[in-house]
Formats: structure tokens, sequence, C-alpha cells
């Protein structure tokens, strides 16, 4: 009897500690860094997620106000950009998008992002940021 009581409490922590592990591998997958634009009521936000090298640059208000972002790698020192423009209009880029878009895996990232309208100041209202691709 005592036998089968230390083997079901040895069954039933083998099991709770299963479990926690199970449950903390989504959180580190679900990691995301958010940034929006340096003005009084942004009007352009970035996401980047590093599982998947997962970018998106949305345009989140009806200003008249495009949204620009340059992403430099500097493992590699690749650089892309992206742009959007109506309220509500996004644009998401991933490493399945194309080799551009795979960032090194454990290099930091640099994310500079700001608004723009033609024939106005393109690097107004700019924000920047570094993160690490670290999934």
């Amino acid at each position: 009897m005592r036998m089968r009581k230390l083997l079901v409490a040895l069954v039933a922590s083998t099991i709770g500690l299963a479990g926690s592990f199970a449950v903390s591998s989504p959180a580190q997958a679900a990691t995301k860094y958010t940034m929006h634009t340096d003005d009084s009521d942004p009007g352009g936000r970035v996401e980047f997620w590093p599982n998947g090298d997962i970018v998106r640059l949305c345009d989140i208000e009806a200003d008249g106000w495009g949204v620009e972002l340059t992403v430099l790698v500097l493992a590699d020192w690749e650089v892309y950009h992206l742009s959007v423009g109506g309220n509500g209009n996004c644009k998401e880029v991933r490493a399945s998008t194309g080799p551009l878009y795979d960032m090194v895996e454990g290099s930091t990232v640099e994310f500079y992002i700001n608004l723009y309208k033609t024939g106005v100041c393109s690097t107004c209202h700019e924000d920047f940021s570094s993160w690490r691709n670290d999934n």
C-alpha cells in the first residue's frame, strides 16, 4: 500500500512538472514588441514577434499621414522598408515571405518608424527601438 501511494505521488508530480513546461513554452513563443510613432496622438504602430520574424506596420489614425518603417538587422546589415497609409490598413511580412525578411536568430534588430505625407518632413514623429530576435 505504501509503495502504491509513493508511485501515485511520483506519477502525479511528473505530470505536474510536464504540464508546467507545456504552459511556459507558448508564453515564450508569444513574445511581442510594440512601438508607436512619436506624436501626441500616435498615428502609426509597428509590432514585432521574434518567433517567425513577423513584422506588422499599421496606420492607426485617419490623419492624412502614412507610416514608414525601416528595419535593420545588425548581424548581416540587411535593411528593408515598409510603408502603409489609410486608417486601419496594415502591412505584414514574416520569415516565410522571403529571404529578405528571414532575420538572423539571436541578432539585434533596429526599427525606425515615422509618419510621412507627400512634400512634408519624412522624419516627423520618428521613433526608434532595438529588439533582439531571440526566439
